[in-house]
Parts: C-alpha cells; structure tokens; sequence
C-alpha cells in the first residue's frame, strides 16, 4: 500500500484534504474529498482536486464541477 495525499481547492484555497494509505483509485481518492467539501462552495463551480503519491513522489491535478460529478 502507498501513501496518498490529496487536497481539493476552490479559488486557489485548500478547502479539504486528507492523507491516508491504500486507496483503491484516484476515483477512492476524490470521492472522499467529495465528502469533506464545505457547504459555502456553490453549484457548478470548479473544483481541482490534486492527488499525491508521497511514496513514489507523483502528482496529478482532476477538475471536477460541483454538481456534476461532484
């Protein structure tokens, strides 16, 4: 198992994140940011997510829309 990190960030601000070992997919990953997202964020705004494999030192960047997908 590998440690991720990932952070979800409206207007250039982290507004949640986590860390935490063996998710099944980056998938795994947003849908537990999803989770976390404070209620201030209004429908269809963007929203990146940046997801983190600490242990081999990668990271990506998903956009989601809230609302759809999010």
């Amino acid at each position: 198992k590998q440690m991720i990190r990932g952070q979800a960030i409206y207007n250039g601000v982290a507004v949640a994140s986590r860390m935490d070992l063996g998710y099944s997919s980056v998938d795994a990953v947003i849908d537990r940011l999803i989770a976390a997202l404070p209620s201030f964020i209004p429908d269809g705004a963007i929203v990146e997510f940046c997801v983190e494999n600490i242990d081999e030192g990668e990271s990506r960047t998903y956009r989601r829309q809230r609302g759809k997908g999010c």
